[in-house]
């Protein structure tokens, strides 16, 4: 008891002890245990106890103490203060505040990811392959193995019969090695299709839809294709426009009525939709359909260009703008995936090629067939597939002496002057031309530079490439002429102004 505390009275003891006995506050003693319990009972033996009440004794307080360690009437006091109140009341509200925005937060969390998820469905939904059918013709990719896409436009005019697809491109990408590959694969190659007939590649997909043209694409190229994306001239011309249009390097003048009313001049040119439509399209060029598809390659790596100067949010949205202007079995996640593969490749790292051969109109069928050169396009193939450059998997021929063969030129197009023109180009490049005339009749849709010995194999072709036209084949006794090269001018050849 603490000393300053005064000795409490006898009176207030025993009030004390009475307010004690009347709490029960004691002890309890254990009593001996009555007798046992029949046998057939069910009540358990207890072992009774009773209240044995304590000493007296004085105890000064009873209440539990206080936290802030005051006393009762202290505690009462600031209980009844007016502010005291006032300060749990606000606590109360700050509380229920901070519970209620939460609330708000969370709901606006969900609120938002759902929107998110529908928003991306909604894009996904707008560019997806209308044909599902085609989906069974596609091959899962394997995760961080390279893939090939194809990419195919539609271009046909309105009121014209629809021959198929204008531009087939096959895309290799490998994002673990940084590497590109594009392959031009011309849509009027010579292949033999589930008829059992020869015919165009692009009449596959006339035949048999977008599946039977991408099996035919997959089993000519040997590799599997994993996507497909697709476009017409409408949703080409909408998507380059909506993307700001493309900035490219024309190397060769365009100027082809049949392609469309505008010019564009050779150089780095900035191009609209419709700009970029007439570069795919046209083809009056010195080597006419291999410049087409060399601009058209150039067109898929301006667009990834374009698409790379966006952020990962920013491609969402370009995304939401180009959808419904192409098809593709691809997700957009997997579409903006497909796109970054692109970022940090360099021109270094993108090789670009045509399948190798020449073009030709059939004999049979005046049908116009791109010829495929066998060994030339396994070499590129196999180097596609081993990750390596194809356009440097064919051996570069031993430099041929422009002057030590003769050559002689005739016009088989009917073009006035057309033979003149070849003999002047030949001679300012070295060649010695022995003779100029015409052929026995106009009737060569294609120049044709023409070989009667093997060892002269090697010229024709230096003579071939020197016009950028033409085909080098050996005569068979189907010619005759007396030089070491016969160079017949087709109606390919377009007379210099």
């Amino acid at each position: 008891m603490p000393r300053h505390t005064k000795k409490p009275s006898a009176a207030r003891s025993r009030r004390s002890l009475k307010r004690v006995n009347s709490a029960m506050i004691g002890s309890h003693v254990v009593r001996p245990a009555p007798k046992a319990a029949p046998k057939d009972s069910h009540q358990p033996a207890l072992k009774p106890t009773t209240f044995q009440r304590t000493k007296k004794a004085v105890i000064a307080q009873v209440d539990p103490e206080s936290s802030s360690r005051e006393s009762d009437s202290a505690f009462a006091r600031r209980l009844n203060r007016p502010h005291y109140t006032k300060t749990l009341q606000r606590k109360a509200r700050v509380k229920a505040s901070f519970i209620v925005a939460a609330v708000l937060i969370a709901i606006t969390v969900v609120a938002v990811t759902v929107g998110i998820f529908v928003y991306l469905g909604s894009v996904g939904e707008r560019m997806a392959l209308k044909d599902p059918a085609t989906r069974g013709a596609l091959t899962k990719a394997e995760a961080d193995k390279p893939f090939y896409t194809l990419l195919m436009a539609e271009f046909s005019e309105p009121g014209k019969e629809y021959t198929g697809p204008s531009v087939l491109i096959l895309l290799r990408l490998d994002q673990a090695s940084q590497k590109a590959t594009l392959v031009s694969i011309p849509p009027n190659l010579q292949v033999l299709l589930s008829d059992g007939e020869y015919h165009r590649l692009a009449d596959a997909q006339l035949i048999g839809g977008d599946r039977a043209l991408v099996k035919a694409v997959s089993e000519f190229c040997g590799v599997p294709i994993a996507h497909l994306i697709k476009t017409d001239k409408e949703g080409f011309v909408a998507a380059i426009d909506f993307l700001g249009g493309i900035s490219l390097e024309v190397s060769e003048e365009v100027d082809d009525p049949r392609a469309g009313p505008l010019y564009i001049p050779a150089g780095w040119q900035d191009l609209d939709g419709e700009g970029t439509l007439v570069l795919c399209r046209a083809s009056n060029y010195l080597e006419g359909e291999v410049q087409r598809a060399q601009n058209q390659r150039k067109v898929v790596t301006a667009l990834a260009d374009k698409l790379l100067e966006k952020n990962a949010l920013g491609l969402v949205f370009a995304f939401d703008g180009l959808a419904g202007h192409f098809e593709t079995d691809l997700g957009l996640g997997d579409f903006i995936t497909l796109v970054d593969g692109f970022r940090g490749l360099g021109p270094a790292d993108i090789d670009s090629i045509h399948i190798p051969g020449y073009a030709a109109v059939s004999t049979l069928s005046d049908i116009r067939y791109f010829y495929v050169d066998d060994a030339d396009w396994q070499l590129m193939r196999t180097a596609m597939v081993a990750g390596e450059k194809p356009s440097e998997a064919i051996p570069k021929p031993e430099p041929v002496d422009h002057g030590s063969f003769e050559i002689i030129v005739r016009n088989g197009s009917g073009v006035a002057g057309g033979a003149k023109q070849i003999a002047d180009i030949l001679t300012a490049d070295g060649y010695v031309v022995k003779e100029i005339g015409n052929a026995d009749l106009f009737v060569y849709e294609e120049t044709l530079v023409v070989y009667d010995d093997d060892a002269y194999a090697p010229a024709a072709q230096t003579v071939v490439d020197s016009l950028g036209l033409g085909r080098a084949i050996p005569s068979n006794t189907f010619y005759s002429f007396d030089s070491h090269v016969l160079v017949v001018v087709g109606k390919d050849w377009k007379p210099l102004n």
